[in-house]
């Protein structure tokens, strides 16, 4: 076993019913048993038996196991410092029945598995960590992608800006804005959007779909001149609209079978009262 790399444990573990039942003794037993399995994948020798481990597992008899979990060079401590085979039996048997550990027999040589999935450092393979390096690289590129686009529209809401002297604003076309997600420069357009969609109601909500659109569909493109795709995009708001309601309408008016219905029940009802009056 080498004395290099490290495990991690989940903060989770201080949660689990295991671990907050399982005494002292038990717990340091566990630790002690993390940081002796396999980190990867070997073979032993037992008994003539050539034995496979994977990674969380650790092979030893009951009588090694005490020997390696009390080193020599330790007489004298307490007894309660050290680990008996009670104590080494005890914690196996909690740890087997809150399925934190597994036992198996080889060849008459126990084997213990730890279940706690991802927490060995494990030898990586050079393709793995190239893709890893590629990924990397993928990520600081896209970053300087985002960190480009932000530094643009930053300098083209800085040209849109009215001068700290300008009395009034100067008139401008419309901005899309990543950073904050909205249209720049809408509310000199608005009164001219609402007398061309006099009939669209709610447009300021149907501008915030145009935007979330754009962030979507138009990823790391910069907008400027917004105004006529906001008129398409609330036409067709509009015709999405009158087309529910023409759907609306027409589904209450009734069939035409069922209006020749009626008009021939009233006829026949107008003739028979004539014939009566006669």
């Amino acid at each position: 076993m080498s004395s290099f790399g490290f495990i991690k444990l989940p903060r989770s573990l201080l949660e689990s019913t295991a671990w907050r039942g399982a005494k002292l003794k038990y717990r340091a037993f566990f630790i002690e048993l993390m940081m002796r399995v396999c980190w990867k994948k070997q073979e032993i020798s037992w008994n003539g038996h050539v034995i496979e481990l994977g990674v969380g597992q650790y092979a030893k008899s009951y009588r090694e196991i005490i020997k390696e979990f009390n080193p020599e060079g330790l007489h004298g401590r307490a007894k309660s410092d050290t680990f008996s085979k009670n104590d080494i039996e005890g914690s196996v048997k909690f740890f087997l029945k809150h399925g934190l550990v597994r036992q198996e027999i080889r060849h008459d040589l126990m084997i213990l598995t730890v279940l706690l999935p991802d927490i060995f450092e494990q030898e990586k393979p050079v393709d793995q960590t190239a893709d890893k390096t590629a990924i990397r690289q993928r990520s600081d590129t896209n970053k300087e992608r985002e960190e480009e686009q932000e530094r643009k529209e930053a300098s083209l809401l800085k040209e849109r800006a009215p001068a700290p002297a300008s009395p009034s604003p100067a008139r401008g076309g419309v901005f899309f804005c990543r950073k904050t997600k909205r249209f720049v420069g809408l509310d000199e357009l608005m009164p001219e959007l609402r007398s061309l969609h006099t009939h669209l109601q709610r447009i300021p909500e149907h501008i915030e779909r145009a935007a979330r659109w754009l962030m979507t569909n138009e990823k790391g493109k910069t907008r400027i001149g917004n105004k006529a795709f906001i008129n398409h995009w609330l036409r067709n708001a509009s015709d999405s609209e009158i087309r529910t309601v023409e759907k609306t309408v027409f589904s209450q008016i009734p069939h035409i079978s069922e209006l020749t219905d009626l008009i021939d029940y009233h006829e026949e009802t107008r003739k028979k009262l004539q014939a009566m009056v006669l």
